[in-house]
């Protein structure tokens, strides 16, 4: 497949932002050819709606006008994370905001109308505890409960930890307590995915200490916090996996995974099947 783009004249490459600052991006595909962009300028985090107009011989995008979410204070350069939509078509994002000497997470629920984004319900998943930045945050979306499994890495213990988050309103979300997912060392964080099939979330992570990839079983019912199941392993090799993107095909049954090899034996894009 070819994907010819337009010019920055003609709405195929524009300028969302055009700081030299901007920094922490994240995006999410909403529907209706549209998409939120989530970034950070200076000490402030944005978001903002993208929409698809192809004509009939390039792409076209068109960016609406981009809200402020908060100023964190300090620097914004870190990953941002925004979910998958929930069945109103709300999505939740997640960033970085200096806690203590550390970085906490916090979140926003955005609500998309027309080409405009607002944000309501800001608030920390977990104001005393901080955490990692590689990724901060990852969420997979369970269409049947309309629920988010959210994982992060906690700096304090080196540990990964998820919760049941829930999107009750444009201002307001039901949060689980935390359930620690393994006791292994994450290197670099991981990945969360969910399978429509088996009707599970799948939990990856590499162990820094093994490099080996693993992955962890969870599920919830309902508001109680998630259950870990039991570690398995995948890959046991001498290559070690890091900054990886997983998502679910329902026509194949599998889930694809896509990863960069941080190993000094060399480099590059790994793809798979699971």
């Amino acid at each position: 497949t070819n994907i010819t783009w337009g010019t920055p004249g003609n709405g195929g490459r524009p300028e969302i932002s055009t700081e030299s600052t901007t920094n922490a991006v994240g995006i999410e595909y909403v529907g209706s050819d549209k998409y939120v962009v989530a970034y950070g300028v200076g000490n402030k985090i944005y978001a903002q709606v993208v929409t698809n107009g192809s004509s009939s011989s390039y792409m076209q995008l068109t960016a609406g006008t981009r809200t402020e979410i908060e100023d964190i204070g300090s620097a914004a350069t870190y990953r941002i994370h925004v979910t998958k939509p929930d069945s109103n078509g709300r999505v939740l994002m997640f960033y970085m905001k200096p806690i203590g000497g550390n970085w906490g997470l916090k979140y926003a629920v955005l609500t998309i109308s027309g080409t405009n984004v607002s944000y309501g319900g800001r608030a920390w998943v977990s104001s005393s505890n901080p955490v990692q930045f590689k990724p901060a945050a990852k969420t997979s979306y369970d269409p049947n409960e309309d629920r988010y499994l959210l994982i992060y890495e906690r700096s304090d213990t080196n540990k990964p930890y998820g919760r049941n988050i829930k999107i009750d309103s444009a201002s307001t979300v039901t949060m689980s307590s935390e359930t620690q997912l393994s006791t292994i060392n994450p290197y670099e964080g991981g990945d969360t995915v969910y399978d429509t099939n088996l009707k599970k979330h799948f939990v990856y992570l590499t162990d820094g200490s093994t490099q080996k990839l693993s992955y962890v079983p969870v599920t919830f019912t309902g508001n109680a916090a998630p259950t870990a199941g039991t570690l398995g392993i995948i890959y046991n090799q001498t290559e070690e996996l890091r900054n990886f993107i997983t998502d679910f095909d329902p026509t194949l049954g599998k889930i694809l995974f896509a990863s960069r090899n941080a190993s000094s034996s060399g480099s590059g894009d790994y793809l798979a099947t699971l």
